[in-house]
């Protein structure tokens, strides 16, 4: 097409038959939109790559066990055995069902209820949101910060001597410093609870 466009209906009829041949449901995507990936997955199409033939099942166990068959019977097909149970999960909001993809190592459009939401990205503040999502995940410090009070340092008997950070001294300042810090962060690294 790119030599002579008014070949581009004869391309098209190619890719076409191509298509059909394969049975490629990515070309005859690329025909309908131009878009060369695979077409979105419905659910009612999950459930039949589960064969799941009533998808008014309320059990989930049941649902997991049946796409752990269905991808040790067609270890070719994983990723597409994935995608269906990943829609079919999200499209539930079953928590069990993200969790059996993610132990297959699957990453999955949505987390688990328990895990962190994050903090809101307000410009270039993505790094600092995903370090502070990082360190709070550090049960000692997680601990300090949510529990400030008890391991606040006394400031009237202050022993600087004490106080080191590698060998350099901090002194009384910087120390009531950081503590006025914990009270503007505090609240932000409550949402990540």
């Amino acid at each position: 097409m790119a030599e002579d466009p008014t070949d581009e209906e004869k391309a098209r009829k190619a890719v076409k038959v191509i298509a059909e041949a394969r049975n490629s449901k990515v070309l005859f995507n690329w025909l309908n939109t131009g878009k060369l990936e695979e077409p979105p997955m419905d659910i009612g199409e999950a459930y039949q790559i589960l064969n799941i033939a009533d998808r008014t099942i309320d059990d989930d166990d049941l649902i997991k066990s049946a796409y752990e068959v269905t991808r040790e019977d067609r270890p070719m097909q994983e990723d597409q055995i994935d995608r269906a149970m990943n829609i079919i999960a999200t499209s539930r909001q079953s928590a069990t069902l993200l969790e059996a993809l993610r132990h297959k190592g699957v990453r999955t459009e949505s987390a688990s209820e328990d895990w962190p939401v994050g903090l809101e990205n307000i410009g270039n503040t993505c790094y600092l949101n995903s370090l502070l999502q990082f360190l709070f995940t550090v049960p000692q410090l997680r601990n300090l910060v949510l529990n400030f009070d008890d391991f606040r340092v006394d400031l009237s008997n202050y022993d600087k001597s004490s106080r080191r950070v590698g060998s350099r001294l901090v002194t009384m300042q910087e120390t009531a410093k950081a503590q006025k810090c914990e009270s503007w962060l505090l609240p932000y690294l409550m949402l990540i609870v």
